[in-house]
Parts: structure tokens; sequence; C-alpha cells
């Protein structure tokens, strides 16, 4: 299933009306489709881009590494068909 643009943007406004923080969808290129953050739409997502290149979590634990990004938690939504090992 591809998640259209309007799925995504509902998607966006109903978790950051839950966990109350930005919320981006990123497509399986590592593009970020729909944000609460509207500026970011269109730009790619770099520690997207890694997971689903690789298939392996990433954990960012030191102040110098998370300067250069953005602050978060990404969760990934995959497809079933999509083997991913954690």
């Amino acid at each position: 299933m591809i998640i259209t643009t309007a799925l995504a943007n509902e998607i966006v406004a109903r978790a950051m009306a839950i966990i109350h923080h930005n919320v981006n969808v990123i497509d399986h290129h590592g593009q970020i489709i729909a944000s609460g953050e509207r500026h970011r739409i269109g730009e790619q997502h770099e520690v997207a881009r890694e997971v689903i290149r690789t298939g392996k979590r990433i954990c960012i634990n030191n102040a110098a590494e998370a300067a250069r990004f953005h602050n978060g938690i990404l969760v990934l939504i995959i497809p079933l068909s999509m083997t991913i090992a954690w």
C-alpha cells in the first residue's frame, strides 16, 4: 500500500494532536512527504534514508552527533511485504 499525501497529512495531524510534537511522514526514498513543519516537505531525511538503506536501527546517543539532526524519534511505518530485522 502506498500512503497518499492526503493520508500522510491526516497521520501527521492526528499524531501531533496526541503527542504535541512535530511528526514527519517519509516515503520509501527517504523524502519527507508530510510534516507539521511544512517547510520540510520535499526534503530528504538523512537518518530515515540510512535506516531504509541498511535495514538497521540507528541510535544517536551523544550531543555532537545529535546536533547534526532535528530533535525527534523516527518510527518507520513499513508495508508488511517489506522485511527489516530489528
